[in-house]
């Protein structure tokens, strides 16, 4: 017998794909996103086939692309400085306070430049009011993002 350890993603429920392979299995626990199991390795092959077959037949009719939550969505007159000091004042954030991820919709990009020694990050210009915004380590965007501004 081996022990097992599995972690999913948000989309993907280890608990429901383990229920439905638990004949290969000889005990597991778990929930939505992750799960440990114990099974003989002689079944190993037999549930790595299931796993594959349940993930291809899921991705018919399921975006596995990784979600990012947003927490606040903002328009171009929320970018404010007093806005910026108030999240300031929620520091520090961490583990058990994350940073909270904010989306803006429809932003126009007026310019975009590669910045840094080695042209690595981004420097855009966005929205009517020229929101100046920096996209680290992403400065090989620059042509794509060019050609989209010109079109």
């Amino acid at each position: 017998m081996q022990k097992v350890s599995a972690r999913s993603i948000d989309q993907v429920s280890m608990f429901e794909i383990l229920s439905a392979h638990q004949e290969l299995i000889a005990k597991f626990g778990g929930h939505h996103m992750a799960a440990g199991m114990t099974m003989d390795i002689e079944n190993i092959e037999s549930l790595a086939e299931g796993l594959n077959k349940w993930m291809k037949e899921l991705s018919e009719t399921t975006s596995l692309d990784p979600v990012k939550p947003v927490d606040v969505l903002l328009t171009e007159n929320d970018i404010t400085i007093k806005n910026i000091r108030d999240m300031n004042r929620l520091r520090p954030f961490g583990t058990d306070f994350s940073r909270p991820i904010f989306e803006m919709d429809d932003l126009s990009v007026s310019s975009v430049k590669a910045i840094g020694q080695q042209k690595n990050h981004l420097k855009l210009t966005l929205g009517e009011s020229n929101i100046a915004a920096l996209f680290w380590q992403n400065g090989h965007l620059e042509p794509e993002l060019q050609d989209e501004q010109t079109n």
